[in-house]
């Protein structure tokens, strides 16, 4: 479980080693901010410990993009909560 998701500067480079260390039936739980929610121009940016922000779409992106099903994305308040799931078969 992460709630740091956007404080990593490589996020790429995170969720390739969440794939190499989890077993095939192991699962990523999480939340982020959700950049969408913002009104602000620097939206959840103005955290300066915050380097990512994310998005519904660019949360699937990145998972799929590094082999993993999202199994859920829930939009609460500014959050996003995720669960995903390597795909190793």
């Amino acid at each position: 479980m992460t709630n740091y998701l956007d404080c990593f500067e490589n996020i790429v480079s995170v969720f390739n080693e969440w794939f190499r260390v989890l077993k095939p039936d192991g699962i990523v739980v999480g939340m982020c901010m959700n950049a969408a929610a913002y009104t602000n121009p620097s939206g959840p940016l103005e955290n300066r410990r915050r380097v990512q922000c994310f998005t519904e779409t660019t949360l699937r992106c990145y998972f799929s993009g590094c082999k993993f099903s999202v199994k859920s994305i829930e939009k609460v308040d500014k959050f996003l909560y995720f669960i995903a799931y390597p795909n190793k078969k």
